[in-house]
């Protein structure tokens, strides 16, 4: 089976973000670290399915979303999605069918105000 993507397959303009060489200080002193804009790139958030749960658990107990896009790679996991005000962690990154065409990015949704 040949995996393809076409220009609909991906609906959502996505920012990816990596931590910054810096971290500020918290209200309480603590060292959080900052990320910086990586790349905006086309691609397709959506929930993991039922179907899905299995193997997205493997990449941690709190995975909720499915991110495909274009095969890249310059991503790893500890970067970020922003997308339509929310944030998602990478967890996990799979190519799909390992044909280098599709990447399928598990991720986990951050509480509003997390970044």
């Amino acid at each position: 089976m040949t995996v393809s993507l076409k220009a609909g397959d991906l609906p959502h303009y996505v920012t990816i973000r990596e931590k910054a060489s810096t971290a500020t200080a918290n209200a309480y002193g603590e060292r959080t670290p900052t990320y910086q804009d990586v790349v905006s790139v086309w691609a397709k958030v959506r929930p993991i399915t039922a179907r899905e749960t299995e193997r997205a658990k493997s990449f941690g107990p709190t995975v909720s979303h499915a991110v495909e896009t274009r095969y890249r790679t310059d991503l790893n996991t500890g970067m970020q999605l922003l997308h339509r005000g929310r944030t998602l962690l990478f967890n996990g990154i799979v190519d799909a069918d390992e044909a280098k065409v599709k990447l399928i990015v598990y991720c986990s949704e951050l509480p509003a105000g997390v970044a």
